[in-house]
């Protein structure tokens, strides 16, 4: 590398218009009561013949550990640096291709000490840095940090381990937009591998949603309040809430979980459902509301999406996950016809499928088949996107006051269901 006495390489980049490679390394020396050092960027042809050289000299002792490229073809280098006091700290670096610095961040100032041993580009275009860091004497935790692209500027950062050392030696972006670090885990047992992986924000919590509700006795309105956790909606990257109150209004999304009061225009019985949003993940509580003339309090039962049917009812939705076409199967009732209705919803609480049957005992329907006491009512799904749906299985008619109804019509059972590709 042409420079003193003791230096090498730790990554390499392919140059991002196929003249050569950007090399990232070290170059050290002594000369003082204090080991030196600075950050090197290189560049060499496709022959292998040094093109260029960067050194930066940050502080002290300066050693890089690895580099990526960014969007707008920057490079975005990760480090540590050692001055006088002999404490190691973080750095992030956001160069230009000919190795003119736009910014840099040191992190853990003193007495903290630690390092940023990876670099990607998170899915909104900032960059998220992992490695490991001092937080006391004898203990050390992995670590991510989420940084503005623009100045550099830490947006939030975490800290995962236990109570004696954890590391952080090479991170990822995963598809569903979170993270997936890799290092090793100290105890007094020995040393483990160690995995963690997070969601976008960094967090390895899941959103748990939960509301309760009041009424107005003297008119068709519920008040609703939101008791869900782990969503984070103040937060960077924090997550939404979505209402869906189940009488033809929009679905209302809102990153504020404050009271939300809904006027009903007719009495029936509702099945109000909040979804709680994190990231991808996805939470859904619901409850039964019967809002009536003078109704005073209403009573909430939780009912799960992913619920089995309704027992006693003998509901099958098969096969789940479903590739092409699902499979109803429903009873035959006292009475002999029965008409119903198959519902499928997105996430979001919108209608994506909605179809009739007939279940007879003398009678099928086209695409229905029936076998003693029950009727099977085949439903393409061939042309939805995959991913996860809700769905509802209802009987036509009935009395609409029993708790088990809905619009009218008896809810023989709901759940969840997953198409594949």
């Amino acid at each position: 590398m042409g420079y003193y006495y003791d230096n090498y390489l730790t990554d390499i980049l392919p140059a991002p218009d196929g003249s050569g490679y950007y090399l990232l390394g070290t170059i050290k020396w002594g000369g003082s009561m204090f080991e030196s050092g600075d950050i090197l960027l290189m560049k060499i042809n496709n022959a292998g013949e040094p093109v260029e050289q960067y050194p930066f000299s940050i502080s002290g002792m300066d050693q890089t550990l690895s580099f990526c490229l960014t969007p707008e073809n920057n490079l975005l280098i990760s480090g540590a640096i050692e001055g006088e006091t002999y404490n190691v700290h973080g750095i992030v670096l956001k160069t230009d291709l000919q190795g003119n610095i736009i910014w840099q961040n040191e992190l853990f100032q003193s007495p903290k000490e630690g390092e940023i041993a990876s670099l990607v580009v998170s899915a909104d275009g900032n960059y998220v840095g992992g490695g490991s860091y001092k937080t006391a004497p004898g203990q050390i935790d992995a670590y991510l940090v989420k940084l503005n692209a623009s100045t550099g500027a830490i947006l939030w950062q975490r800290q995962y381990g236990g109570n004696y050392r954890d590391y952080c030696y090479n991170m990822i972006a995963t598809p569903d937009g979170g993270y997936l670090m890799v290092g090793r885990q100290d105890t007094l047992a020995g040393a483990f591998a160690y995995i963690v992986k997070t969601n976008c924000m960094g967090l390895l919590t899941e959103p748990q949603a939960d509301f309760t509700f009041t009424t107005d006795s003297t008119t068709l309105a519920a008040t609703f309040y939101n008791q869900s956790q782990q969503v984070y909606p103040d937060s960077i990257d924090g997550g939404h809430f979505i209402w869906n109150f189940d009488d033809g209004t929009p679905p209302y999304q809102t990153k504020e979980p404050i009271p939300i009061t809904h006027l009903y225009t007719q009495a029936g019985t509702y099945y109000v459902t909040l979804y709680a949003i994190t990231c991808t993940d996805t939470s859904v509580f619901q409850t039964i509301v019967k809002p009536q003339s003078g109704w005073g309090t209403a009573v909430g039962i939780q009912t799960a999406l992913n619920s089995p049917p309704v027992e006693g009812l003998g509901v099958v939705v098969y096969p789940n996950p479903a590739q092409n076409t699902l499979q109803i199967t429903t009873p035959f009732f006292e009475g002999g016809q029965r008409g119903g209705v198959f519902t499928l919803y997105s996430l979001t609480g919108q209608i994506v499928l909605q179809t009739p049957f007939v279940s007879t005992s003398s009678t099928n329907n086209v695409g229905a088949a029936n076998t003693a006491g029950a009727a099977t009512q085949t439903v393409s799904v061939a042309n939805l996107p995959a991913g996860v749906y809700f769905y509802t299985v209802s009987a036509a008619g009935g009395d609409s006051d029993n708790g088990n109804y809905n619009g009218g019509g008896m809810v023989l059972a709901r759940g969840k269901v997953a198409v594949v590709r």
